[in-house]
């Protein structure tokens, strides 16, 4: 996902956010509610997607509050979001046993992927191995549940039905490769029985911003 549709994901979100905080007290959320319920280290980058949002004519911030947000945008309805599951983690590293876990879940608008339904899932990421395309170690992938997947894509796969992996997939003369986007490791070589597809990775919600 490029670091612009993760932007506008995050300013939606946060939109959403204060439309649902009016809701429920009254009044919009204060900056530093906006970093604790996003996880955003400093109020100085929480403050650079209000104004991003301002820009844009979604946002009319009163400097002169400390409550002074406004929406002025359209707001998200359950049409355009999507539930999405976080069921366990993966490793962009080592493949290790997967474990899944349905405790948690987000609400993401529709409208900033092209492929997500109610097969759609996310996963948390450990490891390293994709960090050249921007997947970091703590951070979530949104994935499409599907058994198969074209060369190149980027995929979330069961190495011998237990252990958990997310790489990029080639099939090449009857063997699968998966190819780890660092430039450190090497790629892994194995016949199609051994692999299990999960899905293809659609989206990334990154968990730090600083």
């Amino acid at each position: 996902m490029t670091k612009n549709v993760e932007m506008q994901q995050k300013m939606e979100m946060i939109k959403n956010y204060i439309y649902e905080t009016v809701d429920e007290r009254g009044c919009p959320p204060t900056i530093r509610e906006i970093c604790y319920k996003f996880d955003i280290k400093s109020t100085s980058s929480a403050s650079y997607y209000l104004r991003k949002l301002e820009d844009a004519g979604e946002l009319r911030i009163n400097k002169q509050k400390s409550r002074g947000l406004e929406v002025t945008g359209k707001r998200l309805t359950s049409r355009d979001v999507i539930r999405v599951p976080l069921v366990g983690s993966v490793t962009a590293g080592i493949p290790k046993l997967a474990v899944e876990d349905n405790d948690e879940s987000v609400y993401l608008p529709q409208n900033l992927f092209t492929r997500v339904d109610e097969n759609t899932f996310m996963l948390a990421v450990e490891g390293t191995s994709m960090i050249d395309i921007g997947i970091n170690d703590g951070d979530k992938i949104i994935v499409k549940q599907q058994p198969t997947a074209r060369n190149g894509q980027v995929i979330v796969a069961l190495i011998g039905d237990e252990m958990s992996t997310v790489k990029r997939f080639y099939l090449e003369n009857g063997k699968v490769r998966l190819h780890p986007e660092n430039k450190y490791m090497q790629d892994k070589f194995y016949n199609p029985e051994e692999i299990k597809i999960l899905g293809v990775v659609v989206g990334l919600i990154r968990t730090e911003i600083h």
